[in-house]
């Protein structure tokens, strides 16, 4: 019987260690996290999207009540448009948007592909199309509407793409993409000053001229002064890896 007791007893210790670790929060990457006990995903559907052949590739909120998201859908007439969806904390609404006065046939293609909010009334996206050639586009929200901006291109290029970008205010955005030079394609970066864009140097990689593609595909920045830019080649033009990072007054190659 003492036997039993002791099993018993050393049972009941066992249950309350389990009990423990399963309350106790998890050592995550040096910092205790919570088990989070949120509200769970759910899909939200966009209630003004009835036609197939629609794609969301971005999405950036200033508040809960304010996100945009953006990509590219077909429009009635069989021709790809771009795409702006506003979220206002209860429903996705779609948004007259822009495109490049050449989207007459289906091989145009125009896709945003990157937005950023900074402010409730300030989005910029990005994106591109083609017009035998590939055609960066930036456009802005500013709070009413969606506006079709210019931007200056590098000297000698024949091909550009905005692929993606980020903000940190209303007057300090980057994007970044890549264009056509030579036979190559090169990192391009441009910066937002809150009336126009800036075309930036970028640092060549150590590639040589030619059939080689190292293009930007991503950035990110948390201030005026630190951004990363990332990218590289792709399947149907291998190139090597390229980071760079701004520090508020040129971007440098990093290892």
């Amino acid at each position: 019987m003492r036997e039993l007791r002791c099993r018993n007893a050393r049972t009941r210790a066992m249950a309350g260690v389990a009990a423990a670790l399963l309350t106790a929060p998890i050592l995550l990457s040096g910092a205790h996290t919570a088990l989070a006990s949120g509200t769970p995903w759910t899909v939200v559907r966009s209630s003004n999207m009835t036609i197939p052949g629609g794609q969301l590739k971005s999405v950036s909120c200033s508040s809960p009540d304010a996100c945009t998201a953006v990509g590219t859908h077909l429009n009635r007439r069989g021709i790809n448009v771009t795409l702006a969806e506003r979220w206002n904390g209860s429903t996705w609404q779609r948004q007259s948007t822009p495109n490049p006065a050449v989207d007459t046939t289906p091989t145009i293609r125009p896709s945003l592909t990157g937005v950023s909010c900074p402010a409730s009334n300030l989005c910029l996206a990005v994106g591109t199309y083609q017009a035998g050639f590939p055609a960066a586009i930036a456009e802005e929200w500013n709070g009413s509407r969606w506006r079709m901006l210019a931007f200056p291109v590098p000297a000698g290029s024949f091909g550009t793409t905005l692929d993606q970008v980020s903000c940190t205010s209303v007057s300090f955005c980057e994007a970044a993409g890549s264009f056509e030079v030579n036979g190559a394609t090169l990192p391009l970066a441009e910066r937002w000053n809150g009336s126009a864009w800036l075309l930036q140097q970028t640092p060549r990689p150590p590639i040589s001229l030619g059939d080689s593609t190292v293009a930007f595909t991503a950035v990110s920045c948390a201030s005026r002064t630190f951004c990363e830019a990332w990218g590289g080649g792709n399947g149907g033009s291998p190139g090597p890896t390229v980071a760079e990072r701004w520090n508020g007054t040129s971007w440098h190659l990093q290892a």
